[in-house]
């Protein structure tokens, strides 16, 4: 790397947004970067070189790979790998939580209006008091959580995901358990 004064206040800036690339990633892909990133910027002249600043998509390019990086992207570090990994458990437990709700608020609906065979309408006046506001809020924004973590884990270079036997024993509990 050469010395900081003999770099272009651009080439400057685009290695201030390469900072945010983890160290070892940056120490053997950073020269390489930089060198893309002038090469996209040849039609700026001498003048307008001092003013000009990386666009918003390549600053966007950086951010992401950072991410992807930071959660265990190729080339990451074992405890990045780990890192998305845990967040991509964390995701997935968290939007458990709401879809185990939603059946049961589709299953309470169902039973306190009468419509599920064979089983007794409960002693009330048929309807489910709706939830105030700022309950509604809190739920809202607690299943963003898991939906943001989730979008930020499940990027293209994660690793995939193991399909597991008990999603098998999940079907065919949906299907034995009605006939029962």
């Amino acid at each position: 790397m050469a010395p900081q004064e003999d770099l272009s206040p651009l080439e400057q800036r685009y290695r201030a947004w390469l900072r945010l690339l983890p160290a070892p990633y940056r120490e053997v892909w950073q020269d390489d970067l930089v060198a893309t990133f002038l090469d996209g910027a040849e039609d700026i002249d001498e003048a307008g070189l001092a003013d000009a600043h990386p666009t918003w998509s390549e600053a966007g390019s950086v951010v992401a790979l950072a991410v992807r990086l930071r959660l265990g992207a190729p080339g990451a570090t074992p405890r990045a790998v780990a890192l998305g990994a845990g967040l991509r458990l964390l995701a997935l437990v968290g939007l458990l939580a709401p879809t185990i709700l939603s059946f049961l608020y589709v299953d309470s609906v169902l039973w306190t209006s009468g419509r599920l065979p064979g089983v007794a309408v409960p002693l009330t006046d048929g309807h489910l008091s709706s939830l105030d506001g700022a309950t509604r809020l809190a739920q809202e924004a607690l299943l963003l959580l898991p939906v943001a973590a989730l979008l930020a884990a499940f990027h293209r270079d994660a690793p995939p995901v193991r399909r597991t036997p008990w999603l098998a024993a999940l079907v065919i509990g949906v299907v034995v358990e009605p006939a029962l």
